[in-house]
């Protein structure tokens, strides 16, 4: 009866309707690793399941951003929310069973349990973002010509990243083509264009690691990240920072470790910007300079792409002006920054007007 059940599961998984998989895409937690020893191997191989379930329903907390990551739930309440999983390897010796679980949960009964405790959570998918990883070993870049351990971290956990699905190149010649090392570090915008394409990618990030001796001694690593949008620009600006590792007895550990920083970094980054405030919609009279129409439409579909922005009424349009009423939520200060993010600035001048110009 048991193996019966966990056939029905298992066909259920992959019964689901393509579509239906890629709306459920938030809520499955890939490849939970599990080792278990019981009084035999059925016994351990239940165990794993149920260990399996808990793990995934935690790493979706965070996915998915509520504050509550050790929530007051029984295996039991877990175990319901879980639509189906899927056995990814499994290896049974004696009474120790070990795999590879991947879990799906349902969202409606999540939605309605983060509900019920009053957690605030973004469930809302990014477009999918490509990732160049560049590995930094004695003043050399590389990031095409071989395999290197902070690739391989990419290509393992990659498939970890839930709201912000994350495309790692093969590194074919068509790849190499499009963008090079030194391209993808300096941002060449019409390079980051290409290989977006190519993928069909909504921006790049280009994620560059230093773990030379000393920082290998010191258990950690420096990193580098860039992210550029759909329109090949930078948003906000390259951060790098040192990352605390554990003590690993692989290089390949440390660089996964770090690489799941990274993503953590991008989803966070993604949510916030889903968050929007509440309260009433402002309406903020704007001057927008436009040298041409061609800017005014680059401009306008900018503004679009900023979730605080809800509206863009044009009041009058003259060579070179165009005045707008701009309705938005939030504060000043976080439009503004929104903007930045897209090449925009909104500044206000002497006489109390507000301008926005594209900062080159």
């Amino acid at each position: 009866m048991r193996f019966f059940l966990y056939a029905l599961t298992f066909f259920t998984f992959f019964a689901m309707p393509a579509l239906a998989q890629e709306d459920l895409a938030a809520y499955r937690v890939e490849e939970i690793n599990v080792d278990v020893t019981a009084k035999n191997a059925a016994a351990a191989r239940d165990v794993a399941i149920t260990q399996a379930q808990r793990k995934a329903f935690e790493v979706l907390l965070g996915r998915l951003g509520t504050e509550d990551r050790d929530p007051p739930t029984t295996d039991e309440v877990i175990a319901s929310l879980v639509q189906a999983f899927e056995i990814n390897k499994e290896h049974a010796r004696g009474a120790r069973y070990t795999g590879s679980i991947t879990v799906q949960f349902r969202p409606t009964s999540v939605r309605e349990l983060f509900g019920f405790w009053g957690n605030e959570f973004v469930d809302a998918r990014a477009k999918p973002v490509v990732v160049l990883p560049i590995w930094l070993s004695q003043g050399r870049a590389q990031m095409w010509e071989e395999t290197t351990p902070w690739r391989s971290a990419w290509e393992e956990v990659a498939k970890q990243a839930g709201l912000v699905p994350l495309i790692v190149p093969a590194g074919d010649l068509n790849d190499i083509a499009q963008i090079s090392t030194q391209e993808s570090l300096e941002g060449k915008k019409s390079a980051l264009l290409q290989i977006m394409t190519k993928h069909k990618a909504g921006g790049v990030c280009v994620v560059a690691v230093d773990y030379g001796a000393t920082n290998a001694q010191l258990n950690q690593a420096q990193l580098f990240m860039a992210r550029y949008g759909e329109d090949g620009m930078v948003e906000g600006s390259a951060i790098k920072w040192m990352q605390k590792l554990k003590p690993a007895e692989a290089v390949d550990d440390a660089m996964q470790e770090a690489a799941r920083a990274v993503i953590d970094r991008i989803e966070k980054d993604w949510r916030k910007k889903q968050k929007l405030p509440s309260g009433r919609p402002i309406f903020l009279p704007v001057d927008v300079a436009v040298p041409t129409l061609a800017d005014w439409a680059i401009i306008r579909q900018k503004m679009k792409e900023i979730p605080l922005v809800t509206n863009t009424h044009v009041v009058t349009m003259r060579r070179g002006l165009v005045h707008i009423e701009l309705e938005f939520r939030g504060e000043i200060a976080l439009l503004q920054q929104a903007l930045v993010e897209k090449g925009l600035s909104l500044s206000q001048m002497n006489n109390g007007s507000w301008t926005i110009q594209m900062v080159h």
